[in-house]
């Protein structure tokens, strides 16, 4: 009341007050991933969505892209590199949330991988020539089902009997194992690690070549130097030729030895032949070293040749009186060399008058009278030896 002291009246004010809850961000955690290439796309792990402590659990959805070349999509990514994810909440109807956005840098990577070597095997013969064509039997593959080709290119590099691993061809004989490494030219990059290696063991094997032999014809007459028995008739030297550019061979490089066997009634033996006859030669060239040529066996007709001898012949004169009836000479003999087997075969007889020549010879003339010149008859003789011997008729 107008002039009336406050303390003695309640006063009561009535109004109406507002409350207003606004939604806030959510928290969003995303866990990194790493993983090789698989030809398949790697979506990012889920995010977890985490609200307010002791509140309502976010009750949106979450839409998950991927950065490429400066722009967000959805599709995941295959190819290899490091990707960046950007996960986006959009709130639900009363969610105590609002629409959140959280971008995740570098939280994708997807690694290089190997990719499939292939390599043919090789064997060839050693030709003296370094051998250039590993590079166009390797080539490069996806590794994966469906992956991308590889873009780089391959080098090689050989290792010869488990050696050193070196840029230089293989030329000698032995196993090569062969290492393909693939490379990508600076700044290029493909789903396959730059630098990745295979090591083809013994891919590729050089064969010992053989050589050729030459051999010339060895001859001789059946005879004997000492008198006690017949001389063997070596094979000549023989001479091996190896391949291309290395016809004669060095044989500081190529150290070696010379076999022979020759084909003796029947049988291979090592001692050269005495008796007369055509031989056979077997030539073993021998190599003495581990390198490029291998021990070669040739055969070689008619390379030993040991001719019939002329044996002596002998015949002691015969002097008996006039019977009237055919005179036969005494028989002949034949001698062989000295040390040697004895002349075998059959003696034939031609008579003539004193002093007759050859044409006038004949076996039918009849030796009865005395021959009216006073000089006697002449008698030739002919051995014909058996056959199989070492001497000529």
């Amino acid at each position: 009341l107008s002039g009336g002291s406050a303390r003695n009246y309640n006063i009561i004010i009535t109004d109406t007050a507002r409350l207003t809850i606004t939604p806030v961000p959510i928290e969003i955690l995303l866990q990194a991933k790493s993983l090789d290439y698989n030809a398949m796309s790697c979506p990012a792990e889920a995010p977890e969505l985490i609200g307010v402590a002791g509140g309502t659990t976010p009750g949106g959805s979450c839409k998950v892209y991927y950065l490429y070349d400066g722009n967000y999509e959805l599709g995941a990514p295959v190819d290899v590199g490091l990707y960046t994810v950007k996960i986006v909440y959009t709130r639900s109807a009363n969610d105590n949330y609002e629409d959140t956005e959280k971008v995740f840098e570098d939280n994708i990577r997807i690694r290089p991988i190997a990719p499939a070597f292939l390599l043919d095997a090789v064997v060839r013969d050693y030709d003296t020539l370094p051998y250039d064509g590993i590079p166009s039997l390797g080539s490069v593959a996806a590794s994966v089902p469906g992956g991308s080709q590889p873009t780089g290119s391959l080098t090689y590099l050989y290792s010869r009997e488990g050696g050193e691993y070196t840029a230089a061809l293989p030329q000698d004989s032995g196993s090569y194992s062969v290492r393909v490494i693939y490379l990508l030219e600076e700044g290029m990059a493909d789903n396959y690690l730059s630098g990745s290696a295979r090591d083809f063991i013994g891919i590729l094997t050089i064969e010992k070549a053989e050589v050729s032999i030459e051999l010339s014809k060895a001859q001789s007459v059946y005879r004997s130097s000492d008198g006690i028995s017949p001389d063997r008739l070596y094979a000549n030297a023989a001479v091996p030729h190896g391949i291309g550019t290395e016809y004669t061979l060095n044989a500081a490089k190529y150290p070696y030895e010379m076999r022979y066997r020759y084909f003796v009634d029947g049988n291979w033996q090592e001692e050269a032949p005495y008796n007369a006859g055509s031989y056979r030669v077997e030539v073993t060239f021998c190599a003495l070293g581990d390198l490029n040529y291998k021990s070669t066996i040739q055969e070689f007709s008619n390379a030993v040749e040991i001719l019939r001898a002329n044996p002596s012949l002998s015949l002691a004169p015969k002097t008996t009186g006039y019977t009237g009836s055919r005179i036969s000479q005494n028989a002949a003999s034949a001698t062989g060399i000295a040390g040697g087997t004895i002349p075998e075969g059959t003696f034939e007889y031609l008579f003539a008058p004193h002093g007759s020549s050859l044409s006038f010879f004949s076996k039918d003339y009849l030796v009865v009278n005395v021959n009216p010149d006073g000089g006697g008859y002449d008698v030739l003789v002919k051995f014909v030896a058996n056959p199989g011997t070492n001497y000529n008729s």
